[in-house]
């Protein structure tokens, strides 16, 4: 716990979006994964899960993107700061700021990982668009002798 407040600490207020889109992709992720797995076990068409868990799959690069600015932006305060110093100090600044610089974009990308991962099988656990009907059109096919056999 506390490498991850040292981590909001040290990662600037970048860091809070990336937090704050988490918490509105994370909810939506979970709920299409138990849309998807109601319609498996429920053998309903799962056409609404796979087409929500690909907008979520879409949404998930929010957090990498933000990621990707706090990089950005901890990147040119470490190259600002840079000129601030003695010469003879220039490369150990540029290495500490560039470190701090990773953090929100490793923060980003995981959490994006994160939510690809639980789209990606929201997706591929919903039924396909065909099965409900295939499967309702063998059961229609069926003899009453063949019913209760």
């Amino acid at each position: 716990m506390e490498l991850l407040l040292e981590a909001f600490s040290r990662g600037g207020p970048v860091m809070y979006l990336i937090v704050l889109s988490d918490l509105l992709l994370g909810p939506g992720a979970l709920g299409i994964f138990a849309l998807s797995a109601a319609a498996r076990l429920l053998g309903k068409e799962g056409r609404i899960a796979r087409a929500l868990s690909v907008l979520i799959a879409l949404a998930s690069s929010l957090p990498l993107a933000l990621g990707g600015v706090g990089f950005w932006v901890a990147q040119v305060q470490a190259e600002s700061a840079s000129r601030a110093v003695a010469p003879d100090q220039v490369d150990d600044m540029l290495a500490a700021g560039y470190e701090v610089a990773l953090i929100p974009l490793i923060f980003g990308g995981g959490s994006a990982a994160l939510f690809l991962l639980l789209s990606a099988t929201a997706f591929f656990l919903a039924p396909a668009r065909g099965a409900w009907e295939q499967e309702t059109a063998a059961e229609e096919s069926l003899s009453p002798e063949q019913e209760t056999a």
